[in-house]
């Protein structure tokens, strides 16, 4: 069973994401647990591997810890060798030793409902439910369905974490958000009774190609602004568990082909500082922009520092040119590995 934590940050599940939960301080990652979307197998990638490199990924960078995972890209995808694919992840997991979670929904196919079940029976760790914000426009449907889901995998509420999920919330003001998690808050059938309940939106774009380049710009992080609020409420039932999209979105990770713009994606206890930069292939520097960009960071008073986080060092490594300039996916790790250090500390603290 999982013990209670105070900040789940949802991850796509690519070995970006590993390195940076890998490299949180333990203190840290005592307080996380991280919600792992596994991504869709590529053109590069059979389902069966992209199965298997997940489960070796959470074992190698986040062993003997919880962790929720969701199969949500996979809802009617074909058997795998005659096993349903949560089935199949799950009995990898479990040769693993892996603190896995299952993750499931209300609107999800009864065959992935059953294979959810049979996870449950199987590992006893009970299984997490993730519920639209729009459920309170039809509570007595909701309930309905929640007691079906309960009844088809033999759970009781205890063996529940549920996620209130509010999906991307960009064009949303964090007063509006506070609103609409405070009230399905206060109409969450059994509210008590469950094992955690945690809020889930996020506020960065899905796309940056609307933002100036060459220069920082700020967003506001909307959904740390309404959770925040929404704590400090005296007359709040239950105080729930923070959870956003880290420095993404909502939307399943692009796998094309695409033409690579140095970008940092940096975190401050209020906004998100974004620097959009020049296509690599049509400027002079290329990959090197980076430096440039972490050299212009670190000389802002918004820099953390090179001791607070994994990815704050690489940061101060690049502003120095100690290091090579590293890629796309290296940028994402860095700022990821801080924003997951920022964000825990912040919620830590403020519980």
């Amino acid at each position: 069973m999982l013990n209670h934590k105070h900040y789940v940050p949802v991850l796509k599940g690519k070995a970006g994401d590993f390195w940076a939960i890998q490299n949180l301080k333990q203190d840290t990652r005592g307080r996380v647990t991280p919600l792992i979307e596994v991504v869709p197998p590529s053109a590069k990638m059979s389902e069966e591997d992209r199965l298997d490199g997940t489960a070796r990924c959470i074992s190698t960078h986040w062993p003997d810890e919880p962790c929720f995972v969701d199969l949500i890209w996979r809802d009617n995808s074909p058997m795998l060798h005659h096993e349903h694919v949560v089935d199949f992840f799950f009995r990898r997991a479990r040769s693993r030793a892996l603190h896995a979670v299952p993750v499931t929904a209300l609107a999800r196919s009864p065959a992935y409902q059953q294979a959810v079940a049979r996870v449950v029976e199987q590992d006893g760790k009970g299984m997490a439910i993730r519920l639209g914000v729009s459920f309170v426009d039809d509570l007595a449907t909701a309930g309905r369905l929640l007691d079906a889901l309960l009844g088809v995998t033999k759970t009781n509420h205890e063996h529940v974490d549920m996620i209130i999920e509010a999906g991307s919330v960009t064009a949303t003001p964090a007063a509006m958000l506070r609103t609409t998690w405070r009230e399905a808050i206060d109409v969450l059938p059994h509210l008590e009774r469950w094992r955690s309940v945690t809020v889930l939106a996020g506020s960065f774009p899905a796309s940056l190609a609307g933002l100036p380049q060459a220069t920082w710009s700020t967003i506001r992080r909307r959904e740390w602004d309404a959770w925040s609020d929404l704590v400090g409420s005296q007359s709040l039932a239950r105080k729930p568990t923070y959870a956003d999209y880290v420095i993404g979105d909502p939307i399943v990770p692009f796998s094309g082909q695409a033409a690579i713009a140095a970008n940092l994606r940096y975190s401050t206890p209020s906004d998100f500082l974004v620097w959009r930069g020049y296509a690599v292939n049509n400027h002079p520097l290329g990959f090197g922009q980076i430096h440039t960009i972490c050299a212009d960071l670190v000389r802002r008073d918004e820099f953390s520092g090179a001791d607070f986080s994994r990815g704050d060092f690489e940061i101060q490594q690049r502003a120095a040119n100690q290091d090579s300039p590293g890629n796309a996916q290296q940028w994402r790790q860095w700022a990821t590995n801080h924003y997951i250090e920022l964000v825990s500390s912040q919620v830590a603290n403020l519980l």
